[in-house]
Formats: structure tokens, C-alpha cells, sequence
């Protein structure tokens, strides 16, 4: 009962902190978008947002996903909100 409660817990105040993670694209498709992802270390993902891209935190993942488009020639296209990435 205990885990069960502390787990609650838990869960609720991640959702009251309002985690959100951001998924990002290159200009010129999925390829592009997936070695940029890949350069990062990040995860390349489908589900979430209505469009596939790299699931990445705010802030120092963002920016470094947004500099390996520019370095890889591709251009930087767009980055959402989403809550599940």
C-alpha cells in the first residue's frame, strides 16, 4: 500500500510540474530529421504531436538538435510542445 500511495504521489506531482518534452524536424523530411536525432543521442520517435520527429528536452537538447539540422546542411524546420513523445 505504501509503494501504491508513494507512486501516486509521484506520478501526480510530475503532472503538476507539467514535464513536457518538445518534438523537432529538419527542413527536408524524415532523413534529415533522424540523423539529427541520431547526432544527439536523442530519440527519433512517430507517436505524439501529429508528426514524426526527435523527441527532445527544452533547452540544452533543443538547441543542440536545432545546431546538428544547421551543421548537417538540412536547415531547422520546427519544434512542438508535446506531452508525449
Amino acid at each position: 500500500m505504501r509503494l501504491t500511495t508513494t507512486l501516486s504521489s509521484f506520478l501526480l506531482s510530475l503532472l503538476a510540474i507539467g514535464i513536457v518534452a518538445e518534438k523537432c524536424a529538419c527542413n527536408g523530411g524524415t532523413d534529415h530529421s533522424k540523423t539529427a536525432c541520431d547526432r544527439i543521442g536523442a530519440v527519433y520517435g512517430v507517436y505524439g504531436c501529429g508528426f514524426t520527429g526527435c523527441c527532445v528536452n527544452p533547452g540544452t537538447q533543443h538547441n543542440k538538435f536545432v545546431q546538428a539540422c544547421k551543421d548537417l546542411g538540412y536547415g531547422f524546420k520546427r519544434c512542438d510542445d508535446c506531452g508525449t513523445c
